[in-house]
Formats: C-alpha cells, sequence, structure tokens
C-alpha cells in the first residue's frame, strides 16, 4: 500500500489523482492509512497539528 500512496503524492504534483476503482484495492488502502496515519502526518510535515489536537490523559 505504501505504494499506492507514494505514486498518489507523486501524481498530486502534477495536478492528477489516482482513483481506485477496485473495492478492495480501495478498502485495503483506507485500511493501510488508518493503521499508518501518524508516520502519515509525519512525512507531510502535519505531526504539530495533529499532536495539538490529541487528548492529554489528566494526572
Amino acid at each position: 500500500m505504501h505504494i499506492y500512496w507514494r505514486v498518489q503524492q507523486d501524481l498530486e504534483t502534477f495536478g492528477q489523482e489516482l482513483v481506485l476503482n477496485h473495492p478492495n484495492l480501495a478498502r485495503a488502502f483506507i485500511k493501510w492509512v488508518i493503521k499508518n496515519r501518524s508516520g502519515l502526518a509525519m512525512s507531510l510535515d502535519l505531526y504539530p497539528i495533529i499532536s495539538s489536537q490529541l487528548c492529554y490523559s489528566k494526572n
């Protein structure tokens, strides 16, 4: 799934988008993105935004 994500990022620079027509492939990609959301956020420099939205436990 990492390869599909990288292809999507490269296509985005050209103003294109990747369309996953097969339901199984689209479902697997969504599961992969959810599983790896923190790493993806860090790679896109979105980590400070996400870390500020985390719920911190009270001591």
